[in-house]
């Protein structure tokens, strides 16, 4: 698309047209395959490594219990994400993490569901300060790349559906 906005400058008394430079996204957001959009700042494909974020722990905290993502490996079964749920507050916490609701996008677009194999697929009660690791299951179909754009947990506390999302990290 070309730019057709032109800005004027008084330099010294001469007048220079300038074409207006178009501003840079500070959002970006996708359409995933079951129609949910996640938006979240563009993170060039040149970054190096040594500055993603997955170099330190990822933790979302939701209604008193957090999320910690501990990395995902990959295996010969396929992607397996590790996610340590705790209870931060002082009484139990009924939680759900719901694979099929669980999904990731690589750094291709591809998407990929969690396997209905995933562990802690339901928890009734976790105690206060207790912390219990989950470890979600994908299969890619074909080879998966590296480095994961956005990993959506579906999970559930006190009844209270809603997702927690980890962005943009290396799979070791």
């Amino acid at each position: 698309m070309k730019n057709i906005f032109l800005a004027q400058a008084f330099i010294f008394g001469l007048t220079a047209f300038i074409p207006a430079m178009p501003a840079l996204a500070k959002q970006a957001c996708v359409r995933i395959q079951d129609g949910q959009v996640i938006c979240g700042e563009p993170v060039p494909n040149n970054t190096p490594s040594t500055n993603k974020p997955s170099e330190q722990k990822s933790v979302q905290t939701r209604s008193g219990i957090s999320f910690t993502l501990n990395g995902c490996q990959k295996s010969r079964i396929g992607l397996i994400c590790a996610i340590a749920v705790q209870n931060t507050t002082d009484y139990d916490k009924r939680v759900r993490i719901f694979a099929y609701q669980s999904t990731l996008m690589d750094s291709e677009g591809n998407q990929y569901k969690a396997s209905s194999n995933s562990t802690l697929a339901q928890i009734t009660t976790l105690p206060p300060k207790l912390t219990m690791t989950t470890k979600l299951l994908f299969r890619p179909s074909g080879n998966l790349n590296n480095y994961i754009r956005v990993l959506k947990i579906g999970m559930d506390i006190e009844q209270r559906s809603g997702n927690v999302i980890f962005r943009d990290f290396d799979v070791s």
